[in-house]
Order: C-alpha cells, then structure tokens, then sequence
C-alpha cells in the first residue's frame, strides 16, 4: 500500500498562521479605536439617534471580536499542522 502525498507547504501554513494573527491584533485595535470614537460621538450626539446608530454597530463590532477570537484560536492548530507535516515530510525524504 503506497503512503499518500502531502501537498500543504509547511513554512506557507505556519506563515498564514502568523498573517492572520497580525490581522487579528489589527482588528482588535482597530475596534478599541472605534469604541473610544463611538464613545466621543456619544457625548456629543445626546440623543436616541445615537442609541439607534450604537444598536446597529455592536452586531457588527461583536462579528468582528467573534472572528479574532477564532483566528486565535485557529493559529495553535495550524502551527501544530506545520510542524507535523513537517515532520512527515522529514520521514517521507529517503
């Protein structure tokens, strides 16, 4: 029985990995900088407008988080994935 081929690029994954990583902490600090904006407009805007428009926005901000968290969640995973394969390429080489 033959073994099968793998056809994932270790350093690829492991570099997808951290890629999405980077972008998670970008998300997350761009939702603090939209958390403190929508702070400031809240101040000044005093109204059921606001209320209305912070409704519609914090659907969207909790999407946003939710996906972070998964990407961190992911990156270990796929780390392990790279190091494995890795691993069984080093054993597949002759």
């Amino acid at each position: 029985m033959s073994t099968p081929d793998v056809h994932v690029d270790p350093d690829r994954l492991r570099a997808i990995a951290e890629e999405l990583s980077m972008f998670a902490n970008d998300v997350n600090a761009e939702l603090t900088v939209l958390n403190t904006e929508l702070a400031k407009l809240g101040r000044s805007w005093q109204d059921d407008e606001y209320k209305k428009f912070r409704s519609a926005v914090q659907p969207l901000q909790r999407i946003l988080e939710l996906f972070r968290e998964e990407i961190e969640r992911s990156k270990p995973a796929m780390l392990a994935d790279a190091e494995a394969i890795r691993a069984y390429q080093r054993l597949q080489t002759p």
